[in-house]
């Protein structure tokens, strides 16, 4: 054998002598390794390594108030109302719900094609409350089980801050089920915050696993809005919520807006069918084929 050969076999028995001593003086890590101390173009993955750190990503740390991913949000709210128990819905919003022609009282006598529905809408002038219930069916003098009770929290000019504002007075029983109904007075940049402060308080009075469902309002006549429901709807998705696209229902009726609504924001009864018919296929059971 030549001496160059002798030399190179020496020299690669010695890097492999210094490896050896480095791993020996510091643990691995799990074991200890401070990885900047190996030789440069060393690696090294113990087994017992979590596999997202050798992907050089941080590891994130779970929070358990985080939103969790669901494969249907409307789920859970359609499984309130098929129960067949008593149930109480808040309907929170503005005042494209006040009115007992709009959307709530609408889908409420819907609803009580084969159960009792009750509606009790909120007292806007004291703001301190709702008025009296109003039987909206009897269900056909059925049985009171299955009884549907909605309270109508919706207020003119309101937004989704106005949940966290009065929600003692909103929510006086414990809701089975929420509707949020906001986004014709907020801008786009502040949506998202209001609705999260409503969330907050409603979890906080309700517990965290009502089933919370947010509505995206009907398109305007002036235009406006579209930059507002993306907001909403981009906030519904990251926080797991159901969703009811009013606004889209509102686009395939194949119907001048104009027919649709009273004024430049609010439905008329055209357009009142339209939400409600929506809430109703969003909420109720699949339609045969779907």
């Amino acid at each position: 054998m030549r001496r160059k050969d002798l030399g190179l076999i020496g020299l690669a028995v010695l890097t492999v002598g210094l490896v050896a001593l480095t791993l020996l003086r510091t643990a691995l890590p799990g074991t200890g390794v401070d990885l900047r101390d190996l030789p440069s173009g060393v690696e090294t993955t113990p087994a017992t390594a979590d596999p997202a750190r050798s992907t050089g990503e941080p590891v994130p740390t779970e929070d358990p108030d985080a939103p969790r991913p669901a494969g249907d949000p409307l789920g859970a709210a359609r499984a309130v109302l098929a129960s067949g128990a008593p149930v109480v819905v808040a309907a929170l919003g503005d005042s494209t719900g006040n009115e007992t022609w709009e959307w709530t009282y609408t889908w409420a006598r819907d609803l009580g094609t084969d159960r009792p529905v009750t509606v009790v809408s909120w007292n806007e002038w004291t703001e301190a409350g709702y008025i009296e219930p109003r039987l909206v069916s009897d269900g056909g003098a059925g049985p009171a089980a299955g009884a549907v009770t909605i309270y109508s929290g919706h207020h003119t000019g309101a937004r989704a801050g106005y949940v966290a504002e009065h929600a003692g007075a909103l929510l006086p029983e414990r809701p089975d089920l929420v509707l949020l109904n906001y986004g014709h007075n907020s801008p786009a940049s502040e949506i998202a915050a209001e609705l999260a402060e409503a969330l907050d308080a409603v979890r906080g009075s309700a517990g965290r696993d009502v089933p919370v469902v947010v509505i995206l309002q009907q398109p305007r006549l002036d235009g406006e809005g579209a930059d507002v429901r993306e907001a909403v709807a981009d906030w519904a998705t990251q926080e797991g919520l159901g969703i009811v696209d009013v606004a889209r229902a509102f686009s395939e009726s194949g119907r001048p807006l104009a027919d649709l609504l009273a004024d430049p924001v609010h439905p008329n009864e055209a357009g009142t069918r339209i939400w409600a018919d929506a809430v109703a296929r969003a909420l109720g059971p699949p339609a045969d084929g779907e």
